[in-house]
C-alpha cells in the first residue's frame, strides 16, 4: 500500500515539474504569407500611434493586429525619395515622425501622416564629413542621437511640420583613428546644453542640463572634473545622475540638472573601472579587472562579490524588476546577483558567431528575455532561476529549430515581439496564472495501464456535507480530499474498486451514492467499524431477478423533495428505488413504470432535477422528459416527452447534457449544440415548458455547454467544447475565458464542476481538476485606440488617385475627407489597435446623416457604402472589449459628397432662372392655347353650320338629280340615236352619276363626322374593280389626249373590302392622275400583290445567330452581331441574319397581318421555297439568259427557305445570269434577253443586222419605295467602303458575294454592280473562280468603271501589279 502511494505521488511530483516547464505564454507567428513584405525582419516598434512598425528586408510596414501595411514603392506612389529597404533600426521622436537606419548605413525620415520618405542628407552632411550613420537612438525628452561613421555625435529632432533641427553635440574627428575610424578613448564633452558621453563600444549618452546651468560656462561641469579627456573608462545613469568611472579607479557622480561633482576614491580599488551600477537603494555595483564588487555609499562598505568576470569580457552591468542585479560578461555569459541572500548563477550563452548586440527585456513575473549577440533568445524563469532558449520551445521548434533574431522588443501592454533572421514576426503573450490545475489528482491511470482517452479524465466531483471533496476519474479510481484539496484516501482496487464513478450524491441520511459505468449504483453508508470508515453495497443487473437495477451503466442519481432516489442509466431508462421489508427494489420500465415511453432514446437517462412544483424533469440523449411528482403508484406516472417544444426552443429533438437548478430555484438545460435554455414555466393548459434560449449570438463562445455550476454571486458558469463562459443572470451578459485569461490548453468533462465551500470553483477535465477563484479573476485592461485604416472608392486605394488626389495625407490621420459625386461607393476598414486579444474585439458603427441605426458588425472590420447621396455625414464607428465592457473606443471620420455640377449652387440658380422664363412662357402659350381653342371652337361650329348647310342642298340636289337620272336612261336603253347621240348621253350619264357620287360623298362626310358611317365588308375580285374604270375615263383620256392603260396580273386578286367605298378611292386616285397629266401624256395603271413580309420601315436585330431554326445558321460576323437594320443596312453590311429572317417569314403559314406580326401557326420551307421560286421566275432566274453561245442552265434553290434567301441552299446560276439579274435592278424590273453582239457587218463594212434589247419581262407590283431601298442598299455599299475611294466622280453601286461550290475548293468570288447610280448605263457581273473572297472581283469592277469613263487609260490596268489586288479591305459577305 505504501508502495503504490508512493508512486502516486512521485508521479504527482513529476506532473507538477512538467507543468511548470514551460512559460505560460500564447505566440502568434506572423510570416510573409501573412501580409509581411519580408520573413527577414531587422527591428520592430511599437508606435505613438498604436501600430507596430516593421523594418524588413523589403522595407518598412506597419501592423494594427490583423493586417500589414507596406510602406513600399510598388505602386509608384512615393515619387519624392525611393522607400528604403533593408531597414536596421527604426525610433521615434516625440513628434511622431520615425528614423530609420538601413543596413547601408543610410538614414531616412518617415511623415506617418503624409506616407511620406525623406531622406537624411543634406541635413547631415554639414555636420560630419562621412554622412554614414552607425548608430541612432532616442533621448528620454524624445530627440534622435545620431552617431556618424567618425564618431561625431549628433542631435536631431522635428517639429510639428517635420522639419529637421540638427545639432552638433561633439566633432570626433580629432579622435579617431585615420585608418579604421576607431576612437582612441572615450569621449566626455559638454555643450551649452548637454552633457555627452561617447563611449569605444559605441555607448552614446546626452543629457540635457538644468535651467540652473544657463548662464554658465560652457565647459562648467568638465572643469569641475578636472580629469584628462581621455582618462574615463565608462559610464552609466542611473538614479539622475551620470556615473563616470576612470582609468585610476575613481567614480564621479555628475548632477545634470545643477551641475553638482561628486568624486568617490574607494581605497580598495585602483584598477581601471570597467563598469558602473548604482541602483535606487545606494548601492553601487563596480566591476575591474579584479573582480566585482558591491559598495554601500551610505555606509562606505565594500564587498567583493564571489565570482569574478575578466576584464576584457566586461560588459553593462543592470538591474531587473525585482532589484537582482545582472552582469554580463562580453558575448559569453549572464552573471545574475541577488543582493538579499547573496546568490548568483551564470549562465553561459549558447556558442554562436555574433550577429547583433546584446538587448534585454523584462516580463516581470513572466520571467526575464535576453538576446544574445549571436542571435539566441533566453527566458530566465524566476521561480526556478533557470535560463531557456526559447528556439527550443513549442511553437518555435516546430516552426524552424534553432532559428536566430535580430531584435526583441516588450511594449508597453506588455506584449513580446520577436524579429527573426528569416521566420518573420512572432508576438509573444503573457497571459495572467489565474487557473491552476491541481496535480493531487491524477487524471490517467499511475499503475502500468496505458492512459487513453477512454481512461482519462476527471468525470464526477462532488463535496459531501462535512467538507470532503470526493473525485471520480475515468480509470476508476475514487480521491476523497480534505477542504483543502489534500488527499485522505484513495479507492482502487487495492482497497476497494468503486469503478469509473461520472457522478456523486448523497442523499438526506449522509449516504454516498456512485453512479459509474459499467460497475453499476455503489452506496456507501457510514460506517465507523470499516477500514475505510464506510460501507459499500453495490447494486448491479441481475438478469433473473426483475427487481434489480435495469443496467450497469449509471449516469445519475437524485433525491427528490419527499425522499425517493431516482437513477438515471444510460441504456436502462429511469429506476426508482423503492424499500420494502428492508429488500432494495428497483422499478423501472420493465417492472413498474408502465407509462415509460416506449421508443427514442429515452432509455439513455443523463440528468434531472426537481422544480418547486414538485415536477420532476429528465434530461435524455432524445431530448427532455417531465412528469408529476405527486404520485401514490409508480404505475400512475404518466411522463411527457417534448421533441419540438417550439420554433424559439433548441430542446427539440437533442441530446441534453445537464439539467442545473440553481439558487433561485431557476432550472437551467443544456442542449447538445443547442446551447443554454432556460425554463421560463410550464404551461399547465398545454402541458408544455416555455424556454428562453442564449447561444453564440447572444455571447457565449460556444452551443454545446458541458457543465453548469453557480458561484456565491449568483453567476452562472458553463464549460463548454471551447472553454469557459460567465453568465450575469441581472444583466444576461456573457464574459467568456480563453487562453488570454490564463485559461488553460485543457479538454472539460461533462456534468463535472463544483463549487467547493470556500467559493473556488473545481472544473473536472481530461487533464486533471482546473480550479479557480471566480472572485479573483482578473482582466487584462488595456487602453487601445481605434483606427480607420483603409479607404476605398469603387475599390481603388486612396493612393491610386494620382492625377486628382482625394487625400493629400493618410486616412489613418485624417478627420475629415471630401468626395465627388461620382465616388459614393466607398468601404472603410477599421482596427482596434488591441495586440493582446482582438478576437474579444466587436464593432459597430454608423454613418451619421444617412443612417438611424447602428449596425453590429462583429469582428468584421470593413463598412461598405453605395450610391451615398452627396451631403455631409459623419462616419462614427466605436469598438467594444467583450472582456471590458466598459471601455469603448471610437473614431470618426467627417465625409462630405460634393454635389455634381447640376446640382450645385450655381446650377440651382440657373435652374430658378431657368423656372421662372418658363413659367413666363408657358402662360404665355396657355393665353395662347386658351385663345387657339375659342378660335378652333367657333371654326368648327361654322364648319358644322357649313357642312349642314351642303347637307342641306345634297339632300335638295339628289332628288332632280335623280328625276333626270331616269330620262337619261330611258333614252340610252329605248330610243334609236346617232353614234353621236349616244356618246352624249352616255356622257351625260356619266355626269349625272358624279353629280350623284359627289352628293352621296357629302352626306357620308356627314355620316363620319356623327359617327354613323359603316363599312359593308365583302370579298371582292380586285381586278375587275380596276377593269371598271377603263370606260369611265376613256372618253376623259381622248378629250386630253393622255394614253390611259392598264396592267393586271392574270390571276384574279380576291380581297375582302367595301367595295363602294373602294370604288370611290380608286376613281379619286384616277381623277387626280388626270387632273395632273399634261396634253400627250400617259397613265399607267398596276395592280399587283407582294407578299408583305417586310417593308421599307422594317428593323430586324441581328445577333450573330439564328436560333430559330435547327441547325442554327450563322453570319459572318459572329459571335459578332449587327444590331437593328433594315433592308437597306442589311444590304449595305451583307447580314445573313436579315435574310434568314425573311426566308423564315416566306415560309410561315399562317399570317394574318403584315411584316410576319400576326399569329405564326408554323413554318414551311417548302413553302419559302414557292415563293422565291416566283420572284426568281420575275427575274427570269429560272432560265438562260439567251446569249449566243452555249450555257448552262440555272438552279433555284428548292431547299431551305431561310439559307436560299440569302442565296445559299441550292442555287446555281452564270455569271451572265446574274448580270441580268442586276441589270433588272439597275432599271427598275426591265428583265432582258442578253445578247453578246450589238450588229453584224460585211466585209465592206455595211452593217447587215442590229441587234436590239429583247425585253423578257416586266416586273410589276414592285413599289417604287422598295426599289430605292434596294438601290440605296447597293449604294451604300460602295460608298461606306475605302475599296471605291479612287471611283473620283463616278457614281456606282453593288454587292459584294462569295459562292461555295464545293467544301474541298475554296469559294468563288462575285461582285455585281451598276453605273451611274442615279441613271444606269451600264451592268455588269464579274466572278472569279475559287477566288476566296470578293475583295478581289470588287476591285476589278471599280477598275472597269474607271476604264469604262475614261478614269484611266487600258495601259494602266494591264501593266498593273497583281500585288496591288486586294490590298484594300471590305466587310464580311
Amino acid at each position: 500500500m505504501k508502495k503504490h502511494f508512493f508512486f502516486i505521488f512521485m508521479f504527482l511530483l513529476m506532473t507538477r515539474i512538467c507543468a511548470f516547464a514551460y512559460p505560460n505564454m500564447i505566440v502568434e507567428h506572423y510570416t510573409a504569407e501573412r501580409g509581411l513584405p519580408n520573413n527577414i525582419v531587422n527591428c520592430t516598434l511599437k508606435g505613438q500611434d498604436g501600430f507596430v512598425w516593421f523594418g524588413t528586408w523589403y522595407g518598412l510596414c506597419s501592423f494594427d493586429g490583423t493586417k500589414f501595411r507596406s510602406y513600399d514603392n510598388h505602386d509608384g506612389f512615393y515619387s519624392a525619395d525611393i522607400p528604403p529597404r533593408k531597414i536596421q533600426r527604426i525610433v521615434e521622436d516625440r513628434n511622431g515622425y520615425l528614423w530609420i537606419k538601413t543596413i547601408d548605413r543610410k538614414l531616412y525620415l518617415f511623415d506617418k501622416k503624409h506616407e511620406s520618405f525623406h531622406a537624411v542628407y543634406d541635413d547631415v552632411k554639414e555636420y560630419s564629413e562621412n554622412i554614414q550613420i552607425i548608430k541612432i537612438q532616442t533621448t528620454d525628452d524624445g530627440d534622435v542621437l545620431l552617431l556618424t561613421k567618425d564618431k561625431s555625435l549628433l542631435r536631431a529632432n522635428t517639429d510639428q511640420n517635420g522639419k529637421i533641427t540638427m545639432k552638433q553635440l561633439h566633432d570626433s574627428r580629432p579622435n579617431v583613428n585615420v585608418y579604421d575610424l576607431r576612437l582612441k578613448h572615450n569621449v566626455f564633452c559638454e555643450t551649452a546644453e548637454f552633457i555627452n558621453w561617447i563611449g569605444m563600444d559605441y555607448q552614446i549618452l546626452s543629457l540635457r542640463k538644468g535651467e540652473a546651468l544657463k548662464d554658465k560656462p560652457v565647459d562648467f561641469i568638465q572643469k569641475k572634473v578636472s580629469a584628462n579627456p581621455d582618462q574615463f573608462t565608462c559610464a552609466s545613469y542611473s538614479s539622475k545622475f551620470l556615473w563616470l568611472g576612470d582609468k585610476n579607479g575613481h567614480i564621479y557622480s555628475v548632477d545634470p540638472q545643477n551641475g553638482v561633482v561628486n568624486r568617490y576614491e574607494i581605497p580598495e580599488i585602483d584598477q581601471p573601472i570597467s563598469n558602473i551600477l548604482v541602483t535606487e537603494s545606494g548601492l553601487m555595483y563596480i566591476t575591474t579587472v579584479d573582480g566585482a564588487y558591491e559598495y554601500n555609499i551610505g555606509y562606505k562598505q565594500l564587498t567583493k562579490l564571489p565570482f569574478s568576470i575578466a576584464g576584457k569580457k566586461v560588459g553593462m552591468i543592470f538591474n531587473d524588476k525585482y532589484d537582482k542585479i545582472w552582469f554580463q560578461e562580453g558575448n559569453e555569459a549572464l552573471t545574475y546577483y541577488d543582493p538579499l541572500n547573496k546568490s548568483n548563477h551564470r549562465f553561459p550563452f549558447p556558442k554562436q558567431n555574433a550577429i547583433g548586440n546584446f538587448e534585454k527585456q523584462d516580463a516581470g513575473e513572466q520571467g526575464m528575455f535576453f538576446l544574445t549577440p549571436g542571435g539566441e533568445i533566453l527566458l530566465f524563469d524566476r521561480e526556478k532561476l533557470e535560463m531557456t532558449r526559447i528556439n527550443q520551445l513549442k511553437p518555435f521548434s516546430d516552426d524552424l529549430p534553432d532559428q536566430l533574431f535580430f531584435h526583441l522588443l516588450l511594449d508597453k501592454d506588455g506584449i513580446l515581439w520577436l524579429a527573426s533572421t528569416g521566420s518573420g514576426v512572432y508576438k509573444v503573450n503573457f497571459p495572467k496564472k489565474q487557473f491552476q490545475l491541481l496535480t493531487e489528482v491524477s487524471p490517467v491511470p499511475v499503475d502500468t495501464e496505458r492512459a487513453t482517452s477512454w481512461n482519462q479524465g476527471i468525470r464526477a466531483l462532488y463535496q459531501a456535507k462535512n467538507g470532503d471533496i470526493w473525485v471520480g476519474t475515468r480509470w476508476q479510481a475514487l480521491y476523497r480530499l480534505d477542504s483543502n484539496g489534500q488527499i485522505k484516501q484513495v479507492f482502487t482496487d487495492q482497497n476497494y474498486l468503486i469503478g469509473a464513478v461520472y457522478h456523486i450524491m448523497e442523499d438526506k441520511d449522509g449516504n454516498l451514492w456512485f453512479s459509474t459505468k459499467g460497475n453499476g449504483l455503489v452506496k456507501a453508508e457510514p460506517d465507523m467499524n470499516s477500514p475505510q470508515g464506510l460501507r459499500f453495497v453495490r447494486y448491479k443487473n441481475d438478469p433473473k431477478n426483475p427487481n434489480s437495477i435495469s443496467s450497469n451503466d449509471v449516469y445519475f442519481t437524485y433525491q427528490d423533495s419527499q425522499g425517493r432516489i431516482w437513477v438515471g442509466l444510460l441504456g436502462g431508462g429511469l429506476n426508482l428505488i423503492s424499500e420494502a421489508n428492508g429488500t432494495i427494489a428497483f422499478k423501472h420500465k420493465y417492472n413498474g413504470l408502465k407509462q415509460y415511453p416506449l421508443y427514442g432514446l429515452y432509455m439513455e437517462v443523463r440528468t434531472m432535477t426537481e422544480d418547486n412544483d414538485g415536477r420532476i424533469w429528465v434530461g435524455t440523449m432524445d431530448g427532455l422528459m417531465s412528469f408529476d411528482g405527486h404520485f401514490t403508484n409508480p404505475e400512475e406516472i404518466q411522463f411527457e416527452t417534448y421533441r419540438q417544444v417550439s420554433e424559439r426552443s433548441n430542446v427539440a429533438d437533442n441530446d441534453i447534457y445537464v439539467l442545473y437548478k440553481d439558487s433561485e430555484s431557476q432550472i437551467w438545460v443544456s442542449v447538445f449544440g443547442g446551447g443554454l435554455n432556460k425554463l421560463v414555466h410550464y404551461d399547465k393548459e398545454r402541458r408544455v415548458p416555455v424556454f428562453k434560449s442564449y447561444g453564440i449570438r447572444e455571447g457565449m463562445n460556444n452551443d454545446v455547454v458541458k457543465s453548469i455550476v453557480e458561484d456565491k454571486d449568483g453567476n452562472l458558469w458553463f464549460t463548454t467544447e471551447i472553454g469557459l463562459s460567465c453568465f450575469n443572470k441581472d444583466t444576461e451578459q456573457f464574459r467568456n475565458y480563453d487562453r488570454y485569461d490564463g485559461f488553460l490548453n485543457v479538454e472539460l468533462e461533462e456534468s463535472s464542476a463544483l463549487r467547493t465551500l470556500s467559493g473556488d470553483l473545481w472544473l473536472g477535465s481530461r487533464q486533471g481538476i482546473l480550479t479557480f477563484s471566480p472572485n479573483k479573476l482578473e482582466t487584462q485592461n488595456m487602453n487601445y485606440d481605434t483606427r480607420i485604416v483603409d479607404f476605398k472608392i469603387s475599390n481603388r486605394d486612396l493612393r491610386s488617385f494620382y492625377e486628382d488626389p482625394v487625400l493629400k495625407e493618410s486616412i489613418t490621420f485624417a478627420d475629415a475627407i471630401r468626395l465627388k459625386y461620382n465616388q459614393s461607393m466607398f468601404t472603410i476598414e477599421f482596427a482596434a489597435l488591441n495586440f493582446y486579444n482582438p478576437n474579444r474585439v466587436f464593432y459597430r458603427y454608423i454613418l451619421e446623416g444617412y443612417e438611424k441605426e447602428w449596425h453590429y458588425n462583429g469582428k468584421n472590420r470593413i463598412a461598405s457604402y453605395t450610391n451615398v447621396p452627396s451631403g455631409s455625414y459623419t462616419f462614427r464607428v466605436e469598438t467594444i472589449d467583450e472582456a471590458n465592457p466598459e471601455l469603448v473606443s471610437n473614431r470618426t471620420l467627417a465625409i462630405t459628397i460634393l454635389p455634381p455640377w447640376w446640382l450645385s449652387w450655381w446650377a440651382i440658380v440657373i435652374y430658378v432662372v431657368l423656372g421662372i422664363i418658363a413659367l413666363y412662357f408657358s402662360l404665355r402659350l396657355a393665353f395662347f392655347m386658351i385663345k387657339m381653342k375659342n378660335d378652333i371652337y367657333i371654326e368648327q361650329k361654322v364648319s358644322e353650320m357649313k357642312i349642314k348647310f351642303f347637307t342641306n342642298i345634297s339632300h335638295e340636289l339628289r332628288t332632280p338629280l335623280t328625276l333626270i337620272k331616269g330620262p337619261i336612261q330611258e333614252l340610252r336603253e329605248h330610243e334609236t340615236l346617232s353614234p353621236k347621240g349616244v356618246q352624249y348621253v352616255e356622257l351625260m350619264e356619266k355626269n349625272t352619276n358624279q353629280m350623284l357620287q359627289l352628293v352621296n360623298q357629302i352626306l357620308d362626310f356627314r355620316k363620319i363626322q356623327n359617327g354613323k358611317m359603316r363599312l359593308h365588308v365583302s370579298l371582292i375580285d380586285f381586278n375587275e374593280l380596276v377593269v371598271s374604270f377603263q370606260k369611265e375615263f376613256r372618253v376623259l383620256s381622248e378629250e386630253n389626249e393622255v394614253s390611259f392603260t392598264f396592267q393586271l396580273p392574270d390571276a384574279a386578286i380576291m380581297i375582302w373590302a367595301d367595295k363602294e367605298k373602294l370604288s370611290i378611292v380608286i376613281r379619286n386616285i384616277i381623277s387626280n392622275a388626270f387632273k395632273f397629266t399634261p396634253s400627250g401624256g400617259s397613265i399607267h395603271v398596276v395592280a399587283g400583290l407582294t407578299e408583305d413580309v417586310i417593308d421599307t420601315s422594317t428593323y430586324i436585330s441581328c445577333g450573330g445567330l439564328y436560333e430559330k431554326i435547327s441547325p442554327s445558321p450563322r453570319c459572318w460576323i459572329y459571335p459578332g452581331s449587327h444590331g437593328s437594320l433594315n433592308v437597306t443596312s442589311a444590304i449595305q453590311h451583307s447580314c445573313n441574319m436579315f435574310f434568314y429572317e425573311v426566308g423564315y417569314r416566306l415560309g410561315l403559314t399562317n399570317q394574318m397581318l403584315s411584316n410576319a406580326k400576326s399569329s405564326e401557326s408554323g413554318y414551311s420551307s417548302d413553302q419559302g421555297c414557292e415563293t422565291l421560286l416566283k420572284y426568281a421566275t420575275m427575274f427570269g432566274l429560272n432560265q438562260t439568259t439567251g446569249i449566243e453561245i452555249p450555257e448552262s442552265s440555272p438552279q433555284v434553290s428548292d431547299q431551305d427557305s431561310v439559307r436560299s434567301a440569302i442565296g445559299q441552299g441550292t442555287n446555281n446560276y452564270t455569271t451572265t445570269q446574274l448580270a441580268r439579274y442586276v441589270t433588272a435592278i439597275a432599271n427598275r424590273g426591265t428583265v432582258y434577253n442578253l445578247s453578246l453582239l450589238d450588229h453584224v457587218e460585211n466585209k465592206d463594212g455595211k452593217v447587215t443586222k442590229t441587234y436590239e434589247p429583247d425585253v423578257l419581262n416586266q416586273i410589276e407590283g414592285v413599289s417604287g419605295n422598295t426599289w430605292d431601298a434596294v438601290q440605296s442598299g447597293m449604294r451604300a455599299v460602295v460608298t461606306s467602303n475605302s475599296t471605291y475611294s479612287s471611283l473620283g466622280n463616278i457614281t456606282m453601286s453593288g454587292k459584294t458575294g462569295t459562292a461555295q461550290q464545293s467544301t474541298t475548293h475554296p469559294d468563288h468570288g462575285l461582285f455585281v454592280g451598276y453605273a451611274p447610280s442615279d441613271d444606269p448605263e451600264v451592268a455588269f457581273a464579274i466572278r472569279i473562280k475559287n477566288g476566296y473572297e470578293s475583295l478581289y472581283p470588287s476591285e476589278i469592277g471599280r477598275d472597269l468603271m474607271r476604264y469604262y469613263y475614261g478614269e484611266t487609260s487600258r495601259d494602266e490596268l494591264i501593266t498593273g501589279h497583281a500585288s496591288a489586288a486586294g490590298s484594300s479591305s471590305t466587310h464580311g459577305d
